[in-house]
Parts: structure tokens; sequence; C-alpha cells
């Protein structure tokens, strides 16, 4: 099986430029350990050889890609790949926050809004202001705004960037729980996150670990909910944020194509490698 793999783009990777690469080497190398011929390439020199044809008699492509042109190329060349250019842009927060809504999948109270216009009459305080293009590459990207004037003033300033929409986004209170899956294993690993570092050096205080907290973890409604949302935006590897609140209730607030998997980073590489020969055989 002759396989490619394309690595992301360090502007993709604020903060997690060896975490993403820890974990693609991982996946290439299993790759090969089960047989598989596996060519490596950046971004750039992916799109360099579908632009000169040179991307022909392959089986499929594995990739991290975030840019615009290396998801459109992907789109148009009939190699199958994981994960699909179409999912890829399906987790453009955006798309996504509609097909979650139209799924039924538990999402917070949202609303997509242009950045020059700003909020309307959106009165729910506090809120996330988070760029509706692609993923955060900025701390500026994903910000708490706690009144209209400051939602004026961040959308303002993404604006000022060339962003022309983002989502507003209710805040959820309650315990973040990290979460990392496969299609087919769905939940691969899942933890409580408070007191931490985030990717651009905040610490995280989302929240304190309830007393029911393991208990609801350990039954099938996490599982069913990332089921749930990985199915409606058509990804196979994918990671997820996730609020439990006091009554026990589960609110995907963040959902990313391809993550560094930071808590299960060799049984991910293991397990994304499983899944792509099966993909592709």
């Amino acid at each position: 099986m002759k396989l490619l793999g394309i690595s992301r783009d360090s502007v993709y990777s604020p903060g997690r430029e060896s975490a993403d690469s820890d974990l693609f080497t991982g996946v290439a190398e299993r790759l090969v350990s089960m047989g598989c011929t596996v060519q490596t390439v950046t971004e750039r020199e992916f799109c360099a050889m579908a632009h000169d044809g040179k991307v022909m008699g392959l089986n499929g492509i594995f990739h991290m890609s975030r840019s615009a042109e290396t998801v459109g190329l992907l789109s148009g060349i009939g190699i199958p790949a994981v994960n699909s250019a179409q999912s890829v842009m399906n987790c453009q927060r955006t798309i996504q926050d509609r097909i979650f809504h139209q799924a039924g999948v538990e999402v917070p109270e949202s609303r997509v809004c242009l950045t020059s216009d700003g909020p309307g009459d959106w009165s729910i305080w506090p809120a996330w202001i988070k760029r509706g293009d692609s993923h955060s590459v900025l701390q500026s990207d994903v910000v708490m705004v706690h009144d209209p004037a400051d939602c004026v003033r961040q959308m303002a300033q993404m604006a000022s960037r060339g962003i022309s929409k983002c989502l507003v986004q209710k805040h959820v209170h309650g315990t973040l729980v990290k979460v990392y899956g496969v299609s087919g294993e769905w939940v691969l690993d899942c933890r409580v996150v408070t007191g931490e570092k985030d990717k651009f050096g905040n610490v995280v205080k989302h929240g304190s670990q309830g007393t029911g907290i393991k208990d609801i973890l350990n039954t099938g409604a996490l599982n069913e909910l990332i089921r749930r949302a990985a199915v409606a935006v058509e990804c196979d590897v994918f990671g997820a944020d996730v609020i439990v609140d006091g009554n026990g209730n589960l609110t995907i607030i963040d959902f990313n194509d391809w993550p560094s998997f930071g808590t299960c980073r060799d049984r991910a590489a293991a397990k994304i490698a499983e899944l792509l020969v099966k993909k592709f055989e």
C-alpha cells in the first residue's frame, strides 16, 4: 500500500508544533511497520506536487492540513484522504455550528455574525467570540466578552485582520473535558482539564471536577455525543472540548479535525494507522 502523508504547516500549530510533529511522525512510522510504503511531505511540498501533476499511484493520503490551498487541492485530485477535504471544511466554525444544530448535536446557543456588523440583538453574556473561517492561530481568535461594547471591539479587531465572519457563542458553566477520538473507536481518551495552560499560555479555569464526573464519563453518553458529532461533520480523526454542567448535561464547545492527542499520543498513532489501513485497502 502506497501512502502519502502531509504534515501541518507550523502557522496552524501555535504552541503545538512539536506535539503535532510527534503524532504525525508516529503515525507514519506505524504505517511503515505495518508494511506500507510512506512518503511524507509538507503542505507546501504537496501543493507543488499537485500543481505539477506528480500525485499519482497512491492508495491514500493522510494529512493534518489546514491551509485553504492544500484542502482545495485534496478535494480535487480524486485520491481518498483522512481526514477528507470535506470534513476539514466542515470543521470551520461557522459551517460546523450550522451542521451541529441541524444534526441535533448538543452545542451552546450561538449566532454567526459579520465582524463588520457587530452582534445585533445578542444579549447573552458572557459569550465567546470565535473567528469563523479557520481554527485559532492567534490568541485573539477566541476571546470571552462580557457586554455589547466589548463584543463590538473584538469583532472590529478581527475585521481589521481580514476575518469577515465570527461565531458568537454562549458561555457554558461547568467542568471542561478534553476528548480525543477516531472513527469507530469514537472516544479514545478523555480527561478533566482545569488549572492548566492552553496553547497560548493561558491558565484554563473552566470549572472544577464534580463528584459525579467520573460516572458521567464512564457512561455511554459521552461516546454517543462524540459519535454523533464526528458523523455529522464526516470526520475520522478528531478532538473535542466538552462541558459537563452541574446536572450532568454534556455540551460540545469545540470540535477539531486531527488534533495532537496530547493525553494519548502513542496509542492514538497506533489506532490512526489501523484506521488508515482499513480505509485505504
